[in-house]
């Protein structure tokens, strides 16, 4: 899925995102989660501020989960690099309480954390937050194994790996369906796109990943086949030394002679002895 993840440390000042902390901290008017430049832009989009000159904004498709299990949130907004920002920031309108979740927000406090995943290549096109907050019963474990990345000051965020969210998982014991598993669906999505049903049902149970895109199908659906394709080329080149060898006679690769073979194609061969390949 090529989904870029990072880790957020929150300070007082990112939690003004929330109508509820902006009322009830006291600590200026920001109203925006800061995305701190050495990672969201080193890192993550380096070409951002000249892909969005002269505005400086991208609006964007924005997915909130959490604290705890509590299902998502689809809202409008916006990552913006004002003239006198350092970073660039998750902006917009504030962020309130659900009507039928009314304190939903206010267990937020500095020093929890937001994992963030955002879609797109030149710049972001849909990100999705999931807020840990340390004092979330659900959150607990979650939140204590996260103070192994040291996040804190001007180092309060960092880029992850699937593979970092994935350990996650597993050392908190997480369950499939909870929302940080809809951060590493790259397997599974590449599954979905070339046609495995299985893949698409369980994608589908997964009730608070939020909706795939055509765009994450897609590029998808690319990965899948060049990573078949690399597959069959390297089968083949097994073969073609098997037949130098004398362990089969010849062999026959499908899709190279007709492309309207599906990509995991076969790869025959007439093998002259049997025990040639044993």
């Amino acid at each position: 899925m090529n989904s870029k993840l990072a880790l957020k440390r929150l300070s007082a000042a990112d939690l003004t995102f929330f109508e509820w902390q902006f009322r009830h901290l006291g600590v200026g008017g920001q109203k925006s989660i800061n995305l701190n430049a050495d990672v969201f832009v080193d890192q993550l989009f380096p070409a951002i501020g000249e892909a969005t000159r002269p505005s400086g904004r991208v609006p964007i498709d924005l997915w909130i989960f959490g604290p705890g299990s509590r299902p998502a949130i689809n809202l409008q907004r916006k990552i913006i690099k004002g003239g006198s920002y350092k970073n660039w920031r998750l902006n917009g309108e504030f962020v309130t309480n659900p009507l039928d979740e009314p304190d939903r927000f206010n267990l937020l406090v500095p020093g929890d954390y937001a994992f963030f995943s955002f879609e797109g290549d030149v710049v972001p096109s849909s990100a999705t937050v999931l807020f840990v907050a340390s004092q979330s019963p659900q959150d607990g474990t979650l939140h204590g194994a996260l103070a192994q990345f040291g996040l804190s000051g001007r180092d309060s965020m960092r880029a992850l790996e699937e593979s970092d969210i994935s350990h996650l998982i597993a050392g908190a014991q997480l369950p499939e369906n909870h929302p940080l598993a809809s951060f590493v669906l790259t397997d599974e999505l590449q599954e979905a796109a070339i046609g495995n049903s299985a893949a698409a049902e369980r994608l589908l149970r997964r009730a608070r990943a939020p909706a795939v895109s055509s765009d994450a199908l897609r590029r998808a659906r690319e990965q899948a086949e060049e990573i078949g394709r690399l597959g069959e080329e390297l089968v083949a080149a097994y073969l073609e030394r098997l037949a130098r060898l004398g362990g089969i006679s010849a062999f026959e690769w499908v899709s190279e002679i007709n492309a309207l073979h599906r990509w995991t194609s076969e790869l025959s061969a007439r093998v002259p002895r049997l025990n040639a390949l044993m």
